[in-house]
């Protein structure tokens, strides 16, 4: 998917989160990536991350659920141009390692 078509969709499933009124006043996101193949580099996308100032969290596979890396971001108030500025650079930065985004959270803090 191309970053027009992500920030598309994130502005679209921002704009229901915000609509449910469950924005809190300050908040961090979360981001899921999973690996793209075997070729994926969990150490180098971890690092680069974490020298970015994020809290990253690697989860195996378990159940249905696939092995993936979560990055939280700093916190914030929460908006799309917020979101949008950590999301894009990390689809950057996990694309570069072998991964791709598989959505995001806002948790308050």
């Amino acid at each position: 998917m191309e970053l027009e078509e992500l920030k598309a969709e994130t502005a679209k499933f921002f704009a229901e989160f915000e609509g449910q009124g469950d924005l809190p006043a300050l908040a961090v996101a979360v981001f899921r990536f999973a690996p793209e193949g075997p070729d994926a580099d969990w150490d180098a996308f971890s690092e680069a991350a974490e020298d970015a100032g994020f809290d990253v969290s690697w989860y195996d596979a378990e159940g249905e659920d696939d092995a993936c890396i979560e990055v939280e971001t700093p916190p914030g108030a929460p908006s799309l141009t917020w979101l949008w500025s950590w999301e894009e650079p990390l689809i950057l930065l996990g694309a570069l390692h072998g991964f791709a985004t598989e959505g995001w959270a806002i948790e308050a803090v």
